[in-house]
């Protein structure tokens, strides 16, 4: 009699849970999962210049299409010059920075205040600010570097402006987690390996990293999915020009579907993106995942 009650009270609380669970599960089935099988579907029919319609299935036309366009792949290259080197550098600085802040010294929580600032601004407010700033008129960069370079209206210089405003948003970002991951690294550590005579290099590399990689693992992951899907910017500084110098993978599916209505490359290209983010995702688990070290060995 006990055991069966015992079963009844397990099942009851499973059930509870699945209740709890169940907005979640209708929210992503109706607002995730339904887009993502639809996109692919739609990316094989013609839809000629109508949606909403039953398309004619097509088979991989669509695709043919699609990497016949020089455009395509010059976004397709803008995108990944921009997602490595905005992660390389956010990354980077993020790391160097909270190993420079790290200490629990007056005046150090202003200037973290001051690094993480820049994340929280709505990236409309991030693009006039820069805007402004490198306006070839009257902007303040060329007036310290005392030069006249229209930075956003160049195609030599146009890309390698977004890449530098989008760090200097998400460079907050990475900031506090490495501050985070510092943080929670034992005292006791360091204390020991200085008693054996380890120099700060040699802590630096042997304790520190070690301990920050299930950090570094999440923020690479993290800030390459969030670049790859970057259309603020493009979108209010540069619409992809000039000369489409900074034309992403994400603004030209919004270009070809809602600009030009050529909803067959937009589907097609959306396709792509998804199957770019699935790809990376799962290598970048299967690779790199082993490296991780969630104690020091």
């Amino acid at each position: 009699m006990k055991s069966t009650y015992i079963q009844l009270s397990k099942s009851r609380k499973r059930c509870v849970g699945y209740l709890y669970i169940f907005p979640a599960y209708v929210f992503f089935v109706i607002f995730v999962l339904y887009p993502i099988v639809y996109g692919i579907i739609a990316s094989f029919r013609d839809w000629g210049s109508r949606v909403g319609e039953r398309g004619i299935f097509v088979g991989f036309s669509n695709y043919v299409k699609l990497f016949s366009d020089y455009v395509f792949w010059l976004s397709f290259r803008n995108t990944w010059i921009y997602v490595f080197v905005a992660t390389v550098i956010t990354c980077c600085l993020g790391l160097f920075l909270a190993l420079l802040l790290e200490r629990p010294l007056r005046g150090l929580q202003s200037m973290r205040g001051i690094i993480f600032f820049p994340y929280l601004l709505p990236w409309a407010a991030v693009a006039m600010i820069w805007a402004w700033l490198l306006s070839p008129n009257y902007g303040l960069i060329n007036a310290i570097l005392n030069i006249n370079i229209d930075w956003l209206r160049r195609p030599e210089t146009a890309l390698w402006a977004l890449i530098f405003i989008y760090s200097w948003k998400m460079i907050g970002y990475t900031f506090i987690f490495f501050l985070a991951g510092l943080q929670v690294i034992p005292q006791s550590l360091h204390e020991a390996a200085i008693v054996d005579g380890a120099s700060p290099l040699q802590r630096l590399l042997h304790i520190t990293f070690p301990l920050l990689t299930p950090t570094l693992f999440f923020l690479i992951l993290i800030s390459i999915t969030t670049a790859l899907q970057s259309i603020d910017l493009v979108y209010i500084l540069t619409r992809g020009g000039p000369a489409n110098s900074t034309n992403m993978l994400i603004y030209y599916i919004y270009q070809q579907t809602f600009r030009y209505g050529n909803w067959n490359k937009g589907y097609a290209a959306n396709s792509i993106l998804l199957f770019m983010l699935l790809c990376f995702t799962i290598a970048y688990f299967k690779i790199l995942e082993r490296k991780v070290h969630y104690e020091l060995i």
